[in-house]
């Protein structure tokens, strides 16, 4: 089983080799370096009214209409005077390919109040071109090249791996890092007036989370985790993964990959994955399959191989038959 994409790639010189994004490196996180943040109240020690159950899926916005088009140029990042969400991006890494239809929700939900770009890594302008092109959907998001002034905006916000974005003001100061799925709710934060808020809320939000884990029985701390990590798609999906594939603690596992597909708009291929086989353990299998389905239809609009993910999909379809 795929160690998956926490930081897909460690930066020692950027000295991993860049693949098209059908042979990406794997999309799923094993863990993640730093957690994102949440908002000050969603880690609070009450108990919060009850979820959906995880068994029922979400209702997935339709995806993206229209023909490709002409793909997004790549030009230089230049500063502006509205805040900025930088998403580090490679074609080569899975986690970025699975999750780049999500950003693009970003770009279009928040825009003109916030910038949002992909910043390649080592990549070049021809092959993100040719990602691009490949699409079978529309992708409307900056994109900026592998120049000094991408590599400058890594060093300051001190990034060390993929996925990854930063958040940054007129003056370049780093207002939050964290996983793009988490990205969301710090914006929407940010709009109510609240994002520092949210940033200092991100120990409890780990805390929680931490306990829920070890103590899976513990109905009532599951619920307050789950509340807590709510709308941290990308850090909920970091969690979910090894705990799915492990087989420990499924019904917190689940939950969180329910509301990381919630949090990415059912957009991020690797979240639908966790969720499908979460459900696949817990025996929902009617509705794992139909999450795994959705998966694939967001490989299929990305023209990914998701080899992994689209073979899990065909075991379940093809147990699911039997």
């Amino acid at each position: 089983m795929r160690a998956r994409f926490a930081l897909a790639l460690v930066f020692l010189g950027l000295g991993c080799s860049s693949k098209g994004h059908a042979e990406a490196t794997s999309s799923q996180p094993a863990a993640r370096e730093t957690a994102p943040s949440a908002s000050q109240n969603a880690a609070r020690t009450e108990a919060p009214s009850a979820p959906a159950a995880p068994s029922v899926l979400p209702d997935w916005p339709a995806l993206p209409a229209g023909k490709p088009g002409k793909p997004p140029a790549v030009t230089t990042y230049k500063r502006i005077k509205e805040p900025t969400l930088v998403i580090f991006f490679g074609t080569w890494c899975g986690g970025c390919v699975a999750s780049v239809l999500s950003d693009a929700e970003l770009a279009k939900q928040f825009s003109p109040k916030v910038r949002v770009g992909l910043a390649l890594m080592a990549d070049t302008d021809a092959k993100f071109g040719e990602f691009a092109r490949g699409l079978e959907v529309p992708l409307a998001i900056d994109v900026w090249s592998d120049n000094p002034a991408t590599r400058e905006l890594k060093e300051l916000c001190d990034i060390h791996g993929l996925p990854m974005s930063c958040l940054v003001d007129a003056d370049h100061k780093v207002l939050w890092r964290g996983e793009p799925g988490s990205a969301r709710k710090i914006l929407t934060a940010m709009e109510n007036g609240r994002i520092d808020q949210a940033v200092a809320a991100s120990k409890e939000v780990v805390d929680i989370v931490d306990k829920a884990r070890a103590a899976p029985d513990d109905k009532t701390l599951r619920a307050r985790a789950v509340a807590a990590a709510a709308g941290l798609g990308g850090y909920e999906n970091s969690v979910a993964w090894p705990l799915v594939e492990k087989g420990e603690a499924l019904d917190l596992a689940v939950a969180l990959a329910r509301d990381s597909t919630i949090a990415t708009g059912g957009l991020d291929f690797a979240s639908l994955d966790t969720y499908a086989f979460g459900l696949w353990k817990l025996g929902h299998k009617e509705q794992a399959v139909a999450a795994a389905k959705r998966g694939m239809d967001v490989c299929d609009a990305l023209k990914a191989s998701c080899t992994e993910e689209r073979g899990r999909y065909e075991e379940l379809k093809a147990a699911l038959k039997k």
